[in-house]
């Protein structure tokens, strides 16, 4: 119980203490607003409300725009970039990266946009507006807004994203088509013959957003821009392609929703069939019964037998756990049998103040042990002392016993681990504590200890997930494992 509660106590440190690291100075995206106007010419002006939630003092931000495309080659130009708030209304624009500046940066393949403030702990909405020149596709028959809005390039996800795409002018039914790419929650609607709406929650970090807008040919002006040998039929299969993949992530989505529903509630129900059976198992075998009435005041005013001090401690604490003191107590308890015997020898020092007196222990062997039993552990115990530590010699002092413990980890600790499995042993042998019950308390506690720890671990990977959107999630796993947890004693 005592680690329990240490264990709840930790938890309950990380749980508070994690959100302070997490939040020392951190921003967020708990909306972005497109509202994209596309020319007769070919280009198309975006208006950007992007709000930012800091937490922190924040001093810049930025923004990238890919000025080709990968797939065509085609190149564009931004112009007209502007940055409006409502503390610095119109940013502008030089490189003194001044509060309520913009620089801005343009090479053939890029441009980038970085515009200074000063901000702590506050909401602000900044409204980005630009327009990309050369930006429209023309195609046989149809033509094409193709652009990623949201790049795989953004470091923060976005709670909430909306927006519309408007033409120059209205077409009619047959001649207006609209996609959208990225998350699969997104939805895109037409609700009239110029425009396009779309939306989407909860967008990951690195999780792009584009749109394909697909209207009348006739709307764009086709002398400054080149026509390429796709057709609408082409498009619109290729778009029935693309469904057909999202559909499949859908489905594959919602199958592992259910497996990550389904697991913590089977590894439940595994544990609980473990808790019953080990109940179970108790009740009929772990139990120690009552001890028969011993005489008519059912008091004992003797110890019932010369039991070796081993064999005592583990029948007060009814474990082979035995206390490190045992091991001197049955050397003792060896002496006291002349088993063995202990030799001390006097030593003096002469020093420049005097001399020091002090005393070298050791464990000799005596001829009794040829004569007199022994339990097999204190056999075990004599032949490691004198067998593995003293390498067959009769004397073995104390301070080369500490040594060989020191410089034999491994086998020092396999031997005691023996030595308390032996005592335990003989415990029940002799019938001081039911030797079927302890055997099936051993077994339960096998299967417990396997079916703990692999719950656990099945519940850690499960909740990491969780874990990374929702830090409470800590707590409420620690309390899990504090509540529910495995542990046999």
């Amino acid at each position: 119980m005592g680690k329990k509660i240490l264990c709840l106590v930790l938890i309950s440190l990380i749980y508070f203490c994690f959100p302070s690291l997490i939040q020392a100075k951190d921003y967020s995206f708990p909306q972005v607003n497109f509202q994209v106007q596309i020319h007769e010419d070919g280009s198309f002006t975006v208006q950007e409300k992007r709000t930012f939630n800091f937490d922190g003092a924040f001093t810049f931000a930025f923004q990238k725009i890919p000025l080709v495309n990968q797939t065509s080659g085609q190149k564009y130009r931004v112009v007209d970039y502007q940055v409006q708030d409502d503390e610095y209304g119109i940013y502008k624009q030089d490189s003194s990266q001044k509060p309520g500046t913009v620089k801005i940066t343009q090479t053939d393949n890029l441009f980038e946009a970085r515009w200074f403030y000063q901000v702590e702990d506050e909401s602000r909405i900044f409204t980005l507006t630009y327009t990309i020149l050369n930006s429209i596709n023309l195609h046989q028959d149809i033509s094409e807004f193709y652009w990623q809005l949201i790049n795989d390039d953004w470091d923060k996800g976005v709670d909430q994203v909306s927006g519309a795409i408007n033409l120059p002018g209205p077409v009619g039914q047959d001649q207006i088509y609209c996609f959208g790419h990225g998350p699969l929650n997104g939805k895109v609607e037409i609700p009239d013959d110029f425009s396009c709406q779309f939306s989407a929650s909860n967008l990951p970090a690195k999780q792009f957003l584009e749109l394909r807008f697909l209207f009348d040919k006739s709307l764009i002006n086709q002398q400054s821009l080149a026509i390429s040998q796709q057709t609408l039929s082409d498009i619109l299969n290729e778009e029935q392609e693309f469904a057909a993949q999202a559909e499949k992530q859908k489905r594959g989505a919602r199958i592992a929703t259910v497996v990550l529903a389904i697991i913590p509630l089977f590894a439940f129900g595994l544990f609980a069939k473990g808790a019953i059976t080990y109940l179970k198992k108790w009740w009929q075998h772990g139990r120690d019964l009552p001890l028969p009435q011993v005489n008519l005041a059912d008091k004992l005013h003797e110890p019932p037998s010369d039991l070796p001090p081993a064999m005592v401690n583990s029948l007060l604490k009814m474990s082979k756990n035995l206390s490190s003191k045992v091991f001197l107590a049955t050397i003792l308890s060896l002496v006291l049998k002349r088993m063995i015997k202990i030799k001390s020898e006097q030593k003096v020092r002469h020093n420049l103040i005097g001399q020091t007196t002090s005393y070298d222990y050791s464990l000799v062997q005596t001829d009794k042990v040829k004569t007199r039993s022994l339990h097999d552990f204190e056999q075990d115990l004599y032949d490691f002392i004198f067998r593995s530590v003293g390498k067959g010699k009769d004397e073995v002092a104390f301070d080369q016993i500490k040594k060989y413990a020191q410089s034999h980890r491994t086998s020092s600790y396999n031997f005691f681990q023996k030595f308390q499995k032996d005592v335990f042993q003989n415990i029940l042998d002799k019938g001081y504590l039911e030797k079927h019950s302890h055997e099936q308390i051993a077994t339960l506690k096998s299967k417990n200890i396997c079916l703990g720890f692999g719950l656990n671990i099945l519940i850690f990977f499960v909740s990491i997930p969780v874990m990374v959107i929702f830090p409470q999630a800590i707590l409420g796993l620690g309390l899990a494992v504090f509540f529910f947890g495995t542990e046999v004693t």
